[in-house]
């Protein structure tokens, strides 16, 4: 914790110094396993608050350190209050970003917060619900892209635009990228690969073999075992040939080749690197964020637990579990549907089943006795929850997620799940997914307010509406279809393109579905009504009141990493 908290009022340090914000995300990821004080070099080991703070307050990285170790949360907040109040407004993203790196490392997390639909949609860059809001929004939206000062956004708008102009000239590509993903995944290709893995397993073989010659093995041993292992690269040689001369293989590959083709000659592969590029590397607390939020929604399960076994006194005995990761492999879902929840809690009860003899053991014997397992039968699931770092993952899971139940409360069989941790079966009826048992909305979603919030006293994510994983698509998709006549300054005048673009508002996700674009408005309306049931909550920013009213977070970004 002390590390990291080193991490924060460092970067901030090295920030005030006039290093670039990259700079600082980049010193800042290599902190977080630091020894020593960013600042003044003090050893971690040995750190004594105490005496830092009565004697030492020079170091204002080791102050801040000193009084969140012995509780003083209000002076750790004040020392940041006092830094973010010297930042350059264009660097507070940066900054900010390690604050919430801090909030989740040392524990500072406010309390889950429940945010209206109103508030989400409000916030959005792009609103989407009707054409009023389309077009309003968009304006605004498209007139920050074009005028932007900032070298770094004006850059990459210039490569979206010269995307888009090879797109018109050598075609979108979309057929053949779509062949090429599918020709990867295709079984001649995979096994393709599984050969060339056999072959490095064999080379690595032979290599680690010969440099344990005298090291526990003897020369003759050695030579015996790399002899062996030289036949087998022979027939793993001669299975490569045969393959690559298999007619299904050379047709897979020709879809491959074409798309990189494509991406070579038109000179889209190497803009979109350069995209790449420039994006915004952000610190992530990732994992630690979950753990210590995941305990809060435990908290909130155990709640949920005890309010059914009042209200269901027929399921008293009834005993209770959280199961993490929860999906079902045997079950092969739909194409684009995910169907792994985060946190599942769940009502269960013990049960002895048989297990059923396969055919070939009721021809061995007719005496044979079935054997019996515990399998613990799922009577309740009191809550699906997922924990997003991201709050622009919320829209697409959402989708994703209403999917994967429509589709398992369908499910003609008990699904099990096998519980890795405690390798104890759960067996779930489909009509356990069923929305009269879920309930209309079936997921409650938890994440953070994301740094395109800063502002004073904001917790509302903004992008969780219409994410930067779809906002930015669809720009290219905006610009692949808008006149090449139309420059970007004729953008600024010329909205005739509106009623026709809101018209295609689904054609980046999938241009062959036309109803894609009400699909999407209407995954928008039902966010917004799980928000207003209480199923979007927030964790609260204990830092966001240190935050100069008149700072914004820069707009290069969405809040979702995304330019």
């Amino acid at each position: 914790s002390y590390s990291f908290c080193t991490l924060l009022t460092g970067c901030i340090q090295t920030h005030l110094s006039g290093q670039q914000g990259t700079k600082v995300m980049s010193c800042g990821a290599s902190a977080f396993n630091g020894k020593c004080c960013f600042e003044c070099g003090r050893s971690m080991t040995d750190f004594k608050p105490e005496l830092v703070i009565e004697k030492d307050t020079s170091c204002r990285v080791c102050t801040a350190m000193g009084s969140l170790k012995l509780g003083d949360q209000q002076k750790a907040v004040s020392i940041m209050k006092a830094v973010l109040a010297e930042i350059d407004p264009s660097e507070l993203y940066a900054a900010h970003s390690v604050l919430r790196n801090v909030q989740c490392r040392l524990q500072l997390h406010g309390d889950l917060v429940p945010v209206t639909g109103n508030e989400l949609y409000e916030s959005s860059s792009v609103r989407i619900l009707t054409f009023n809001d389309f077009a309003s929004s968009w304006k605004n939206y498209i007139s920050r892209k074009v005028t932007t000062q900032k070298p770094d956004e004006q850059q990459y708008w210039d490569l979206m635009i010269k995307i888009s102009t090879a797109v018109r000239k050598h075609g979108p590509g979309r057929k053949l990228e779509q062949a090429s993903k599918l020709a990867s995944q295709s079984a001649s290709v995979l096994e393709y690969h599984n050969i060339l893995s056999r072959k490095k397993r064999a080379l690595n073989g032979i290599d680690v073999v010969r440099s344990r010659v005298g090291k526990g093995i003897e020369q003759e041993a050695a030579d015996e075992i790399c002899r062996q292992k030289n036949l087998e690269l022979i027939l793993i040689e001669t299975d490569l040939g045969l393959h690559v001369r298999n007619s299904d293989y050379q047709e897979q590959m020709a879809h491959i080749t074409a798309y990189s083709n494509y991406l070579q000659e038109s000179g889209i592969g190497e803009l979109n690197s350069m995209k790449a590029a420039l994006r915004a590397t952000i610190p992530s607390p990732g994992e630690i964020f979950e753990r210590e939020v995941i305990q809060k929604v435990h908290q909130r399960a155990r709640m949920m637990f005890n309010s059914f076994v009042e209200q269901n006194v027929q399921h008293k005995d009834c005993q209770f579990t959280i199961l993490h990761s929860i999906s079902f492999s045997k079950l092969r879902l739909p194409e684009k549907v995910t169907g792994e929840f985060d946190i599942c809690a769940i009502c269960f009860i013990d049960q002895m089943t048989e297990i059923p003899l396969s055919k070939r053991q009721q021809k061995k014997s007719k005496d044979v006795v079935r054997e019996t397992k515990l399998v613990r039968k799922v009577v309740k699931i009191l809550g699906i929850f997922e924990v997003k770092m991201n709050p622009a993952d919320i829209l697409p899971v959402l989708r994703s997620h209403r999917k994967a139940i429509d589709f398992l409360s369908s499910a003609e069989k008990p699904l099990v799940f096998l519980d890795k941790a405690s390798n104890h079966e759960y067996e779930f009826t489909p009509d356990l997914f069923s929305e009269s048992e879920l309930g209309k909305h079936a997921t409650t979603f938890v994440t953070l307010s994301g740094s395109s919030s800063v502002t004073q006293g904001k917790i509302v994510p903004k992008g969780v509406c219409f994410p930067g994983t779809y906002l930015q698509p669809f720009l290219q998709f905006f610009l692949d279809s808008v006149p090449e006549s139309l420059t970007s300054k004729a953008l600024l005048s010329d909205f005739s393109y509106l009623r026709s673009l809101y018209d295609r508002l689904g054609d980046f996700l999938n241009p062959d579905d036309p109803s894609s674009g009400k699909k999407l408005i209407d995954s928008v309306r039902r966010l917004m009504d799980a928000a207003d049931c209480g199923k979007v909550l927030i964790v609260e920013d204990p830092f966001r009141h240190c935050y100069p009213a008149s700072l914004e977070s820069s707009p290069l970004v969405d809040g979702s990493g995304s330019f």
